[in-house]
């Protein structure tokens, strides 16, 4: 009876809401805008319709988005709602990190979108990368390899959890993030700009994070223009390092804790007033 704050993790805890006290102030994080993922039978999370969805939002007093354009949605179709913006903090490296021609870094956990486009990637991509710069190497971390269990593709290495993700960012020189379906925010976009690294993305990596990031990373959906732009950085320090350069200053620009807490403390405060 004395709670004044509740949070539903995800808009399906929102029934929590009804046995809530009167005047206790309710949120959700929105990690994703599910009816708008493109992934079907295929996706990993459950499927929702638009107004099904709208109805669960329109449950709180605020929505944390964790992405613009998911923040736009939620104020055109539940303004009655306020929405307050809270991307994924990083901690950026002090300096980019060109690392070494020609290895390649992938990391993902083993849900869908991770697994159909790193497939996509493995298929359409990777042979022709191979083709050109024969000594290219893919490290894949995460636990996204159980689903390629007994599969194997030349060049490509399935590390499954590391101890040490950093150092291994350290070293490699081309971070790719080949999603094909998805929506919230890409967190290990946002990693991997904060480890000062060079990445290769396609358009629904940057979803709702476009603006900030266009520049910071080569964007393609196309496997052709993919293959060429990781066969350039590959074997360009010096490309490598521009691009670094932009990513680490995105990063600071956009997702150091300062920055994206920003919106939420004001809120905060005006749900302690």
């Amino acid at each position: 009876p004395r709670t004044r704050l509740i949070i539903a993790d995800y808009i399906f805890c929102t029934p929590a809401f009804e046995v809530a006290p009167p005047d206790a102030s309710k949120a959700i994080i929105m990690h994703d805008l599910f009816h708008s993922r493109a992934g079907g039978a295929a996706d990993s999370v459950a499927l929702i319709s638009r107004d099904d969805e709208i109805a669960l939002l329109s449950k709180a007093d605020a929505i944390f988005a964790i992405q613009e354009s998911e923040a736009a949605f939620c104020r055109e179709t539940v303004p009655d709602t306020e929405v307050v913006l809270v991307p994924m903090p990083a901690d950026p490296v002090e300096n980019v990190q060109v690392g070494s021609d020609d290895l390649v870094l992938f990391v993902g956990s083993d849900t869908a979108p991770n697994i159909v486009g790193l497939e996509w990637f493995l298929d359409s991509v990777w042979s022709q990368v191979l083709a050109k710069r024969p000594d290219c190497r893919l490290k894949i971390a995460g636990t996204v390899h159980r689903a390629f269990a007994g599969r194997g593709w030349e060049g490509v290495e399935f590390l499954g959890l590391v101890d040490d993700l950093a150092a291994l960012y350290t070293r490699s020189g081309v971070v790719i993030s080949p999603l094909t379906f998805g929506s919230g925010l890409k967190i290990k976009l946002v990693e991997a700009l904060a480890q000062g690294k060079a990445v290769i993305a396609t358009s629904v990596t940057l979803q709702g994070v476009e603006d900030i990031c266009g520049d910071a990373v080569v964007q393609t959906d196309d496997a052709n223009i993919f293959a060429d732009a990781l066969v350039d950085l590959a074997g360009s320090s010096s490309a490598r390092t521009d691009l670094a350069q932009r990513a680490l200053a995105c990063a600071q620009r956009n997702f150091s804790p300062d920055t994206t807490h920003r919106e939420l403390r004001k809120w905060c405060e005006k749900a302690r007033a």
